[in-house]
């Protein structure tokens, strides 16, 4: 009869520990979940109440019994003891599980129902939405990348762009240099041909290496606009004491929209003093080097289509994977008038110190 009742005393304490843990989680997920705006986290209680938990509490309450009933150890008595532990023990997880999810239901039923009715809004948008291009707002930016490119590029020499928009930003460069290639490494070759027609500009790509299309010492100065790049093949290509422009969304950029899909811990961080630093282990000299923290402002959904055509073409290709982002977007819209996102860009000017022989 001891026994008996010291399992059912040590059951009881072990709900009430579990019920009162699970409720401190929640409460400090929820917390975590209206600081960073992911009010999608409050629609995990409004689903319908489902139990798949059973071998891994059965592995738990297996454990605790051996930890806490250790005498006459594989008795029978200790065999039937431990089945009817490991038994109430999945019982009262089930329980608890259950209690907690219509707790949350009851806590949070306001952003359950607001969230619910976003979420239908957005699917309407997705169906019936007739896409025109809408620019949003954008903050005033703090450098241009233009002018300070063209402070150290000569009438005579060889200049290299590397972008990711399709000669784009190439078009918008004017003033170009006796000899000027463009290299896109995520666009065909002659579609961006087509783009710059009638431009003095050679349209050139990675070779099957993915290695920069220019023979060594051959370019004065190199622009890197967003993309990725190898920076030893930039020092390789670069004539001695050539002129490196990086121009680079930092892992900060869209911090709102990562921060949802991919938490902190899992990304890199790139900024400008990371940046910097690779430069100079690469035998680089930095000349100047600018930061723009900015934001993005979206009246409506059509504005923020817009601008992820452009900067994430894959994500509007598969906007029904992205419900709760877009849901959180109209929230904000709907409450105060726009949703924002920060930006963080940097650019760096340096200099190639000696050859790319010399440094390798």
């Amino acid at each position: 009869m001891d026994n008996v009742m010291s399992l059912f005393v040590s059951l009881l304490a072990l709900i009430g520990i579990l019920l009162v843990m699970q409720i401190i989680t929640v409460e400090l997920m929820a917390r975590k979940a209206l600081k960073t705006k992911n009010t999608g986290y409050f629609m995990i209680f409004n689903l319908p109440y489902s139990y798949n938990r059973s071998a891994r509490m059965g592995f738990v309450y297996f454990f605790v019994y051996l930890l806490f009933f250790n005498q006459n150890m594989f008795s029978t008595e200790w065999f039937l003891y431990l089945l009817v532990f490991i038994a109430m023990g999945i019982v009262s997880d089930a329980v608890v599980q259950y209690l907690v999810l219509y707790y949350g239901k009851f806590r949070f039923k306001k952003y359950i129902v607001e969230t619910e009715k976003l979420e239908e809004d957005v699917k309407a948008y997705f169906e019936n939405a007739d896409f025109k291009e809408e620019d949003c707002e954008k903050s005033m930016p703090t450098y241009n990348e233009t002018e300070l490119t063209k402070k150290y590029l000569k009438p005579t020499d060889h200049l290299a762009f590397m972008s990711i928009d399709g000669g784009d930003y190439v078009k918008s460069f004017k003033d170009y240099p006796e000899v000027t290639f463009d290299v896109e490494p995520f666009f065909d070759q002659h579609q961006v041909e087509q783009n710059l027609e009638g431009l003095p500009i050679k349209v050139t790509s990675l070779t099957n290496e993915k290695g920069l299309p220019f023979k060594d010492n051959h370019i004065d100065l190199f622009l890197n606009e967003y993309s990725t790049y190898d920076k030893g093949e930039v020092a390789r290509v670069l004539k001695p004491g050539g002129i490196f422009v990086l121009n680079q969304n930092g892992s900060e950029n869209l911090k709102e929209f990562l921060n949802m899909y991919m938490p902190l811990a899992l990304r890199s961080q790139w900024n400008i003093e990371t940046a910097k630093q690779s430069l100079i282990n690469a035998g680089f000299t930095i000349l100047e080097a600018y930061e723009d923290y900015g934001y993005l402002h979206f009246r409506n959904l059509n504005q923020l289509d817009t601008y992820l055509k452009k900067v994430v073409p894959e994500l509007i290709q598969e906007r029904e994977k992205f419900l709760q982002f877009y849901t959180q977007a109209l929230r904000d819209m709907k409450n105060q008038g726009f949703y924002s996102l920060s930006t963080y860009r940097f650019i760096i000017i340096a200099k190639l110190t000696g050859s790319y022989q010399e440094i390798a």
